[in-house]
C-alpha cells in the first residue's frame, strides 16, 4: 500500500473547487485514463456535495475529510464526516422517467456513483459517516516486441470508416 493523501474541507460548497484541484494533483502520477479520472471526479464531487448540502444543520461549521490511497490494482477514496447518518447503498433509486418532460432535475448522483465506482462501502462508526469508493486502476498495455514498424492498422482503427473496412 502506498501513502495516504488527505484533505480537510469545510462544509461549504465553495470547497468543491479545492477538492477538484486536489484530486488532480494526487492522482496525476497514477496515469489514469481520462474516463477513469472523470469517474473519480464525478463520484467524489457528488459525494462531498451531498455531505456539504444535506448532512449538517444550516449555519454550522464542520469538517469533511477526504483521503486517497492505492495498491497495485485499486484506487480507494474515503469521505468521512460527522453529519446526519446516510447510507447511499440503502437509498432506493427512483424509477427511470417515461419521457424527458417528466424527468426530475437532479437526484441521479447516487445512481452515477453506483455505476462508476467498482465498489462502494458505507459505515457509521460512532458519530462518523465513512463512505469508501474504490476504482480499478487499469494496467498499461505491454509494449510490443518485434512487430512491424509503424502503426499497424488493425490495432489503431484507421482501416475502418463507419464500420466498413477500407484497406482490405
Amino acid at each position: 500500500m502506498n501513502d495516504i493523501h488527505q484533505l480537510t474541507l469545510r462544509n461549504d460548497r465553495a470547497e468543491i473547487a479545492r477538492l477538484t484541484i486536489w484530486i488532480d494533483d494526487v492522482v496525476a502520477p497514477l496515469g489514469l485514463s481520462p474516463r477513469k479520472a472523470h469517474a473519480l471526479h464525478l463520484c467524489l464531487e457528488e459525494a462531498v456535495t451531498n455531505v456539504v448540502t444535506h448532512a449538517f444543520e444550516p449555519d454550522t461549521v464542520h469538517d469533511v475529510q477526504v483521503a486517497f490511497w492505492h495498491d497495485d490494482t485499486t484506487l480507494h477514496a474515503e469521505i468521512t464526516d460527522d453529519g446526519q447518518p446516510f447510507d447511499p447503498l440503502s437509498h432506493v433509486l427512483p424509477e427511470a422517467p417515461k419521457d424527458l418532460e417528466s424527468a426530475p432535475i437532479g437526484g441521479l448522483g447516487i445512481k452515477l456513483m453506483r455505476s462508476f465506482a467498482e465498489r462502494i462501502a458505507y459505515q457509521r462508526v460512532g458519530s462518523m459517516n465513512r463512505l469508501t469508493l474504490s476504482f480499478l486502476i487499469p494496467k498499461p498495455m505491454p509494449k510490443e516486441i518485434g512487430g512491424p514498424k509503424g502503426p499497424e492498422p488493425t490495432r489503431y482503427g484507421d482501416w475502418e470508416v463507419n464500420g466498413r473496412c477500407t484497406d482490405f
